[in-house]
This record gives C-alpha cells, structure tokens and sequence, in this order.
C-alpha cells in the first residue's frame, strides 16, 4: 500500500511538472512582453511624471479589463472546441456568435472609457501619440515573433539535414 502511493505520488510529481513548467515559462514570457511594452510606451509619450503618475493606473486597470473579456469570451469559445459547425447546435452557434459580437460591444466600449480617461489626463496630441504607439509596438512584436519562429524553424531544417547526411 505504501510502494503504491509513492508511485501514485512519483508519477503525479512527473506528470505535472512540466505542465507546471510550461506555466511559469509563459507568464515569464507574458511579464518580458509587458515590460517591454511599458519601456516602449515611456519612450514614445515622453510623458512628464505627472502624468506618469496619472496614467498608469489608469493603463493598468484598462489591461486588466481587457485580459478580463477575452478571458470571459475564451471560456465560451473553449466550450465548443473541437467541434465542427455541422455538429453544433443552431443554439450553439447563436451563442458563439452573440458572444463574439458581446465581446466587440465591450471592447468597444472599454476602450471608448479609456480614450475618455486618457483624454483627462493627458494632453490630446499625447493621447494620439499612445494610439499610435500601441499600433507600432504590436507590429514591432509581431514582427519579432515571426522572425524567431522562422528562426526555430530554420534550425529544426538544418538539423534534419545534417542528421540525413549522417545515415
């Protein structure tokens, strides 16, 4: 009885850990991003500290608000993965479809919240300047990812090649 739980323990212990690895590895990566985000934000506002001090918080709570909907809309969306639109319900597919309109309505309207606080505390040309920021750090970071996917992808190609030259 006792060899039995410590090999229960054992193979639970192998078992997650590399879930519990793959999780901390992503929120690592999730902190890296923000902080880059934030960094790259300060470089472009040029924002004087108080409005530094006014504009962070107010930053913060909309990201979390954000994180928040796509987090309410995935649990939605995960309710019907894998499987096909012949094989959903039309009640099934009216609610995917109002859930993803739903989220759209309320993205929209946090961000129209937000551009209002924005516009409180920081002068309109510097509001302008965060929007296009935004932009210009999405594609900066998307543009990053794909070069380092392409990367991965060129070593995985290059190892195969030097493995078939062995056999």
């Amino acid at each position: 009885m006792k060899k039995r739980n410590i090999l229960l323990l054992l193979v639970a212990f192998v078992f997650s850990s590399p879930i519990a690895f793959a999780q901390k590895k992503e929120a690592k990566k999730n902190e890296k991003i923000k902080a880059m985000k934030v960094n790259f934000i300060k470089n472009e506002l040029n924002l004087t500290e108080s409005e530094e001090q006014n504009f962070w918080p107010v930053y913060n709570n909309y990201e979390n608000d954000i994180k928040a909907l796509r987090k309410k809309h995935k649990e939605v969306r995960t309710k019907y993965k894998g499987k096909s639109i012949d094989d959903m319900t039309d009640q099934e597919a009216e609610e995917l479809i109002d859930s993803s309109i739903m989220l759209k309505e309320q993205k929209l309207a946090l961000e129209k919240s937000f551009n209002d606080d924005l516009k409180s505390i920081l002068p309109i040309k510097k509001v302008l300047k965060f929007h296009k920021a935004q932009r210009k750090f999405k594609r900066k970071l998307l543009k990053r990812m794909r070069g380092k996917k392409n990367e991965r992808r060129n070593q995985k190609a290059q190892f195969r090649n030097r493995k078939m030259q062995q056999e």
